[in-house]
């Protein structure tokens, strides 16, 4: 603070008598404040994991390249945020908003599973992905602008940061490339990875779901998530 006060009367002085060096020096001062805060931003590593992350995670695992670390993502990401309000996902999505063929597969898929359960009839899945879908979001949202929406993720009452997590990811792989098959996509080994390169997949997940969850059964019916 001292020598940048000492170095600030002697610019002053210098720059006294001309106006287009006290302009040089305020010009030179602003682009090196805005550079340093640029890198300051750069320099941080935060491993939670919101929509942007989540999708150019995907991206990098399509094209066969590993999953961005904390410290690669923030070399990577956009300096301002980035919106995916239309990225063709409606996460925690409510069940009456598909349309007919959707709900259809829900329930197939639902009388599968608790098929497979056996006798037990319990059903561990706490996401289900619904492709090929119109589904709006929240009621006075922005999700709920646009039907433009390809795959819904429905998310199960009680479920964990985890299984939203899981959801987006496998409907982020639906909605990617058709090069890149969704049938392919092995979600443990894909969150074993993300693990592994420094991500909290558990406390620090970012991804704003809405607010629907369904209770998995003969009966699904819709409760706003408390």
């Amino acid at each position: 603070s001292v020598f940048g006060s000492a170095a600030g009367v002697w610019v002053a002085r210098v720059t006294a008598e001309s106006p287009s060096s006290q302009w040089f020096v305020f010009l030179a001062l602003t682009a090196a404040h805005v550079l340093c805060n640029v890198r300051a931003v750069r320099c941080l590593r935060v491993d939670a994991v919101n929509r942007a992350r989540a999708r150019k995670m995907v991206d990098a695992y399509a094209r066969g390249e590993p999953v961005p670390t904390p410290r690669e993502m923030a070399s990577r990401e956009a300096l301002f945020a980035e919106s995916f309000a239309d990225d063709g996902i409606v996460l925690g999505a409510s069940f009456s908003s598909l349309d007919e063929n959707a709900r259809e597969r829900v329930l197939r898929t639902l009388e599968r599973e608790r098929s497979r359960a056996g006798k037990t009839k319990s059903l561990k899945a706490g996401y289900l992905v619904c492709p090929a879908s119109h589904t709006p979001g929240r009621e006075g949202s922005s999700i709920e602008s646009s039907r433009r929406r390809s795959t819904a993720v429905l998310l199960r009452r009680g479920s964990a940061p985890n299984d939203a997590l899981r959801g987006y990811f496998t409907a982020a792989a639906a909605t990617h490339d058709p090069l890149f098959h969704p049938r392919i996509f092995d979600i443990d080994a894909f969150m074993a990875q993300v693990v592994a390169r420094g991500w909290d997949v558990n406390a620090r997940v970012a991804l704003n779901p809405a607010g629907w969850r369904l209770e998995w059964g003969d009966d699904i019916r819709e409760t706003r998530a408390s």
